[in-house]
């Protein structure tokens, strides 16, 4: 019996350090979260780490919790407790706030007032852009996203585990592949918080 409480001892000791070990707070960067070296130029646009394993970023789409009924709230928890019950390798959900990005709809506007007509349809692209340039402007709107980040040791993990991820997430999270110019933009963001690209 006195041999048991020695290892119980010893057991809440290593528990004591352990806690003390993890009440030691440092600030994290990205690289501690997503530590990447690369994104590979091919169809999968797969992110090389810097342990040489191999990372792939989805969008998730987000349900408003708190638009939905109490029903509706505990149909979401069981789907997601679901997935995590069919998808076996660990994941990570990283959520950004940034300022709103619409350039692509200031081209878009742009070009449309150089191909106006006549006045009336160029006052209305000119109307559009000085709303975009408002909104973007504006330092109060931002964008909320939410993105799924897999990892794997080699390229054939990864496509096995992208099939389960597909198969699994029933509804509940809908990834979506990103392209390679998004997930660079997307790094860009995450290592340069204050920027507005």
């Amino acid at each position: 019996m006195g041999l048991t409480d020695e290892k119980i001892v010893k057991q809440k000791k290593t528990r004591i350090k352990d806690k003390k070990k993890k009440n030691v707070r440092y600030d994290h960067t990205v690289l501690d979260i997503l530590p990447y070296k690369q994104i590979m130029d091919d169809a999968q646009a797969l992110i090389v780490g810097t342990d040489n394993s191999y990372y792939q970023i989805f969008q998730i789409v987000t349900h408003a919790l708190n638009l939905s009924n109490q029903e509706e709230k505990n149909r979401l928890m069981m789907r997601f407790a679901n997935f995590n019950r069919l998808m076996d390798a660990d994941y990570k959900i990283i959520s950004t706030l940034f300022h709103i990005d619409n350039s692509k709809q200031k081209r878009y506007w742009t070009e449309k007032v150089n191909q106006a007509q006549n006045t009336e349809q160029r006052k209305y692209a000119m109307e559009q852009l000085l709303v975009l340039s408002r909104v973007e402007d504006d330092p109060s709107q931002k964008n909320q996203e939410h993105f799924l980040v897999i990892n794997a040791k080699t390229v054939e993990d990864m496509r096995n585990l992208v099939e389960t991820l597909y198969r699994s997430h029933n509804g509940m999270i809908e990834p979506q592949p990103l392209s390679f110019e998004k997930k660079e933009q997307l790094i860009f963001r995450l290592n340069n918080q204050n920027t507005t690209r």
